[in-house]
């Protein structure tokens, strides 16, 4: 995906099919096959002849500064590692990755994207991500003990997340067990442990 072409679409403004190339690098010719990819990839565009093309609404894209500037200290003293990508096959692959490489006692790895493609739910379920709808994060600790001591991590993690959203105005979030979030019957999310 042309993160280039991403950064000037994302105001949600119309700009020219030459100023789209020209921000990308890429030929005209190239720069649609660009926009098509961010088509396929769930991004909704709109094209008018003579005007040129945006993004309906425009994006609100993360980046590791907007990440860091949002946490207070004592939680950014928490954080080991910090990736926030475009797009991944799994934000958990990814940091278990890191955890075998560079896991620090008492320091959190978090790996955030704008689109996983391959996603996973409960039961091998694929989990479906639209580019730049949704929050995919995972987040890696040591944690001694072994598997004994994760017993009812996913729950307290569960209810945490709850309070969170209920903090943020969102009154009806709930948890389902084993480890969904849902707003009404809609799942808003869920923990994999």
């Amino acid at each position: 995906m042309n993160t280039q072409l991403l950064q000037v679409l994302a105001d949600g403004e119309w700009h020219s099919g030459q100023a789209l190339a020209d921000a990308a690098g890429v030929s005209r010719v190239a720069m649609w096959k660009q926009l098509q990819k961010l088509q396929e990839a769930g991004v909704t565009l709109e094209a008018v002849k003579s005007v040129g093309h945006r993004i309906v609404g425009g994006l609100d894209l993360l980046t590791d500064a907007d990440v860091l500037s949002a946490l207070d200290p004592a939680t950014e003293n928490l954080m080991g590692e910090l990736q926030v990508l475009q797009q991944i096959d799994s934000t958990n692959r990814v940091c278990q990755e890191v955890m075998g490489d560079r896991a620090q006692p008492g320091k959190a790895i978090v790996v955030s994207a704008e689109q996983q493609t391959a996603g996973r739910g409960r039961r091998g379920k694929a989990w479906v991500s639209p580019y730049a709808r949704n929050m995919y994060l995972s987040v890696g600790w040591q944690v001694q003990g072994g598997a004994a001591a994760l017993q009812g991590l996913s729950l307290a993690i569960g209810v945490a997340v709850v309070r969170a959203l209920q903090d943020l105005g969102v009154a009806t979030a709930q948890l389902k067990w084993p480890n969904d979030v849902v707003v009404g019957r809609q799942k808003l999310g869920g923990i994999l442990i």
